[in-house]
């Protein structure tokens, strides 16, 4: 086997679930929280969207342990939209639950079987994580994009779901589902939460409940209240009833 078969280029996502260590502190013997736990995290092992047909296409691989995942795809705009999608899922998914996601998307060499992962695309990753993304935010090496410059399908992608931060970074949109829905739909200020947007009006609960937690920690203060920020500008005109209020905001 050659070499660049063992150890190809890869476009490698390596998140982390903050909070996840008491998340699993209050599990104790409750089933449910258990259960939402495993579910989130099938998704990411077993993704179903449409517009892949055969993940093998894409040489889909995850691992997780504890509170971080990493997944990798060989370096097409399927297999980047593939990822983009797997990791919108699951942190909105996670975020029902009051927990965020933060994270990188790297680009290069990478080993990732059933068994082991490594290599420079996950280094890199990881390094991003811890040292740089500060926020909880997936970001998104401008490099990684570069994959399929001209593509169609990518621009589209590009369009919806990055944005660039204040301070620099590309990061994945992960409410942009939302923010498509609600733009689509009849809503005021005052709508009540249908069970359409039930799933959003836990979230929005989650975040406030983490915000108001967080109020005497100004270290995790300034992570929850960006993602605040980041959820209220995502928000159309006629969803004012799903804002969140709290200082600073």
């Amino acid at each position: 086997m050659a070499n660049g078969d063992l150890y190809p280029e890869r476009i490698c996502a390596f998140v982390d679930i903050l909070g996840f260590r008491d998340y699993v502190a209050g599990l104790g013997n409750s089933a449910s929280k258990v259960f939402v736990l495993i579910q989130a995290l099938q998704r990411v092992h077993k993704p179903l969207f449409p517009g892949v047909s055969d993940l093998r296409d894409i040489q889909y691989r995850t691992q997780s342990i504890s509170d971080a995942v990493a997944i990798s795809v060989v370096p097409t705009v399927e297999g980047l939209i593939e990822l983009f999608s797997v990791l919108q899922e699951l942190s909105l998914n996670l975020l029902s639950e009051g927990y965020f996601i933060r994270g990188a998307i790297a680009r290069g060499r990478l080993h990732h079987d059933d068994a082991m992962v490594f290599g420079e695309a996950l280094i890199k990753a990881y390094d991003l994580e811890a040292q740089i993304v500060r926020y909880p935010r997936i970001m998104v090496v401008s490099n990684v994009v570069d994959v399929a410059k001209g593509a169609d399908p990518l621009a589209v992608a590009r369009r919806n779901r990055l944005r660039y931060s204040d301070d620099g970074p590309l990061y994945l949109h992960i409410l942009q589902r939302m923010q498509q829905e609600m733009s689509e739909a009849v809503l005021g200020a005052d709508n009540e939460e249908t069970d359409r947007y039930g799933a959003y009006g836990q979230m929005k609960s989650m975040i406030e409940k983490r915000y108001k937690e967080a109020v005497d920690n100004p270290r995790h203060f300034e992570k929850v209240q960006w993602f605040a920020r980041y959820w209220n500008a995502t928000l159309p005109y006629n969803a004012a009833s799903f804002r969140i209020l709290g200082p600073g905001l």
